[in-house]
């Protein structure tokens, strides 16, 4: 793989990606490809991103990229966000479209009844309103409310979505903080094959009890329901995560999540399944690092994987 980017006229900025993965088998339709223009100053902020990742690509920069087998997509997304300063503090608006199309290999269909709607070469698209404000100098340091409408292909289904969110944050400067976000809305019940609605709440909060030492809790419950307003899934997931800084230029940081799985389609049954990672960094000169990660999954279905990581880095100022 390779990375690069560039800061120009002190507030334009253009990075990218390209990476391929090899794996045993064809070696074909494997690569992935993003890239981001981006403006940013004191009043506004705009992004435009591109992205494709190819049908067979399985891995990222950082080992690990979680996503369907056989299934990629391309992608343009565009943000734009606007916020004035108003007594110190900053109230806002954003905005936010993208169109998609997806990107399939011919395993993907196997055993797939498709929707008479479904074509390969549709496209999608999503667009979201936000607005807000960002706190400063107060326990509670951002709120935000949005709407999101979407287009969605799916191959039993092709159908609209509407979705409505809330998020709030406390100061996170203070040795506690925490976040709170929720949504509601529609989306593809795989289950059932049909389109459902979905409801969520999250709870995050990070405590540092020393300046070096940084303790992230997590939680997430969900709860998705049929067009009758039946339940037919409950979903939890459970994260720490603890980061310690031994000097300046040496961490360690160690991540645990679990996920708990109970659907009553077709029939009632439970799954589970978890992720251990562990990351090791040291600048062992100015912006030049050697990393050493590991990570462990077990229970998604899947056979357990493990996988380690040794990256090395060294800047050179020409």
């Amino acid at each position: 793989g390779i990375d690069a980017n560039i800061d120009f006229a002190k507030t334009y900025k253009l990075q990218g990606q390209y990476a391929m993965s090899f794996q045993d088998g064809p070696d074909s339709d494997n690569s992935a490809l993003t890239l981001e223009f981006s403006q940013r100053n004191f009043l506004w902020e705009t992004v435009v991103d591109i992205e494709r990742i190819d049908p067979l690509f399985e891995t990222n920069q950082t080992g690990f990229l979680r996503k369907e087998p056989f299934r990629g997509w391309q992608s343009v997304d565009l943000f734009g966000s606007y916020g004035p300063r108003w007594k110190g503090h900053r109230p806002f608006v954003s905005g936010r479209a993208n169109i998609a199309q997806g990107l399939y290999d011919d395993a993907y269909f196997t055993g797939r009844t498709l929707s008479s709607e479904f074509e390969e070469d549709l496209v999608g698209w999503d667009g979201q309103l936000s607005g807000g404000i960002q706190l400063t100098e107060h326990l509670l340091s951002f709120a935000e409310v949005y709407y999101e409408r979407s287009h969605n292909i799916e191959l039993t289904d092709v159908f609209n979505a509407n979705e409505y969110g809330f998020s709030v944050e406390t100061n996170s400067s203070r040795m506690a903080s925490a976040e709170l976000s929720g949504n509601i809305g529609d989306f593809f019940n795989f289950d059932r094959q049909a389109v459902g609605k979905q409801r969520q709440l999250s709870l995050f909060s990070t405590v540092r009890p020393r300046d070096n030492l940084a303790i992230d809790i997590g939680g997430t419950f969900a709860q998705t329901l049929d067009q009758a307003d039946k339940v037919d899934g409950r979903f939890t997931v459970g994260s720490l995560r603890t980061t310690c800084l031994f000097t300046r230029d040496t961490f360690l940081r160690i991540f645990a999540q679990t996920e708990r799985q109970k659907r009553f389609v077709p029939e009632e049954r439970t799954d589970a399944n978890h992720l251990i990672s562990a990351l090791f960094g040291w600048e062992y000169s100015p912006k030049s690092h050697f990393f050493v990660a590991y990570n462990e999954t077990r229970g998604d279905g899947r056979p357990d994987e493990r996988v380690l990581l040794l990256k090395l880095s060294y800047l050179s100022n020409l």
